[in-house]
Parts: structure tokens; sequence; C-alpha cells
């Protein structure tokens, strides 16, 4: 847990070096994260506690309604750059850090979440788990399951939409949470997010959603990675953001460089410390 009110994003040197030249953020279509498995965990969640409650309400989505087919097609529209509360852990260097030859970043959490609040966006469904850009806290428990599942389920109640427009929002916010929720085996990790989120809205019209307040450009880039070329978006970050550089155990930078390279892109009173993790 952090106590100095940062979040830290693990990165390669070579995603280092575009961070600070460029000022930017990327955020990786959450479909093309390092778990590919990520989002069905709360889906099957979904899936069996709607199987508990059926019949129970009649206002409860029925089981033969969640087949999830736009499952994938809404996880199209979500976007994540993923930090950890704690800068120093070994499995997070090892995992994001380009096996420990990459870098910590320290952002103000504060910071980034009324940067990342200020984004608006009329048409997107008005609900706390929908915002359009958020920084969001992991939940790892059942019992934050079970509370987040039924506060859409009300909330969607007290609209009183029809069936189809209810079932449809419905799983619109499922798939958006299903990357807010992690089984507790992750909790080690202590995550934050910044999601984005382009609900109702199709890939060419994508310029139309970003906004030069918070985002390099109004279109996607490309990149190549283990899994074949991906696309992301371009974030700004916002001044006073980055409070903290970390190296990694296998990285060898001169501080000196790093502190010049930070000074250099306007980038001041940054603490830029190295590791003393044993791993090699």
């Amino acid at each position: 847990m952090t106590v100095d009110n940062l979040i830290y994003h693990y990165c390669s040197s070579e995603t280092f070096l575009s961070l600070i030249k460029n000022n930017e953020l990327w955020l990786a279509e959450v479909t093309k994260t390092n778990d590919s498995t990520e989002g069905q965990f709360y889906i099957d969640f979904v899936k069996r506690y709607v199987k508990d409650k059926f019949g129970k309400a009649s206002w409860f989505p029925k089981e033969e309604e969640l087949d999830f087919k736009e499952f994938y097609e809404f996880s199209k529209r979500i976007w994540v750059c993923c930090f950890s509360e704690d800068g120093n852990f070994l499995s997070q260097w090892r995992g994001y850090a380009d096996d420990g030859k990459g870098f910590s970043v320290g952002f103000d959490k504060t910071v980034l979440d009324k940067f990342t609040g200020s984004f608006k966006n009329e048409k997107l469904i008005k609900h706390e788990w929908s915002r359009p850009l958020s920084l969001k806290k992991i939940l790892y428990t059942e019992k934050e399951r079970i509370d987040g599942l039924q506060s859409i389920l009300m909330w969607l109640k007290m609209t009183k939409k029809k069936d189809s427009v209810f079932f449809y929002e419905f799983k619109q916010f499922m798939t958006i949470m299903a990357f807010m929720f992690k089984n507790e085996s992750f909790k080690e990790e202590c995550e934050r997010r910044i999601i984005c989120c382009m609900e109702k809205e199709e890939y060419n019209g994508i310029e139309n959603f970003l906004h030069e307040s918070h985002f390099k450009t109004r279109k996607l880039h490309f990149r190549q990675t283990s899994k074949g070329i991906v696309h992301y978006l371009k974030m700004k970050i916002p001044e006073n953001a980055i409070k903290k550089v970390m190296l990694g155990p296998k990285n060898f930078s001169d501080i000196d460089d790093i502190e010049l390279l930070l000074s250099e892109n306007g980038f001041v009173d940054i603490k830029v410390e190295k590791t003393i993790i044993p791993y090699c």
C-alpha cells in the first residue's frame, strides 16, 4: 500500500524514454494486455450470480439474456494504463519492466485522478462506473464484486428502461467492470488503472471521442509487441504528475543521465533512485 500518495507505472527503458520525451502515457486496448483471460473472471462471476438470483426478482436479467456475445465487441472500446501502489516489487519488475531492466515511474495519484475526472463526453452513460476517463482502484474481494454488481442493477432498475435497453446497458456495464475486478490471487499487485471507455461509438468516430485537452492526438497509434501489432491511445501527462523515478535491479543507467533526461524535458524536482532488490 502506498504511503506517499504515489502510484507507479512499470515499463521498459524504451517506453520510459517515450514517456519522458513525448510527455505521454500509452493506453492499451484491454484485450491486448498480458493476461489474455482478463475480464472473463468477472463475467463468469456475473453469470453465476444471475443464475443464483434468477426468478427471485421480476426485474433481474434472465439467464438466457446473459450470453455476453457482445463482450468482445464492447471490450475493444476500452483502453487501460496500469499502475501499482508498490513501486519496488520484484514480481512487478520481472513482469512489467523488461525483467528488471526498466523503470518504475511514480505518479501523484491526486493529480491523475483530477486530470482524468475532468474529461467529459455527453454521449456516454452517466454513471460512476462508466466515466469515459477515470483512475480506478482494482478490487479483489467477493463482497466488492457483489456490491458493484448490485449497485448497477439497482441503478438500471430505477431508470425504468425497456427490457432490451436494460439488458444491452447491463452488458456494457459488466464489460467495463470486468476490468476493474480481479481474482484475489492478484491482490499483491495493489493495482490501479486509468480506464478509457468509448461507449456507443464506432472506431471511425474515435476522432469525435478523443480531445486534445487530454490526448496527444485524435487517432489510434500502433506498435509492435509480443502479441503482434496492436493499437493504443496517447494520453497527455498532466503537469506535476511525475514525482519519482526508480531504476530496476538490472537497469545500469547512470542516475546522473536520467536526471539530465528529466530536466532536459521539463521535469524538475523528480526523485531518482535505484532499487536495492538483488536480482540478476
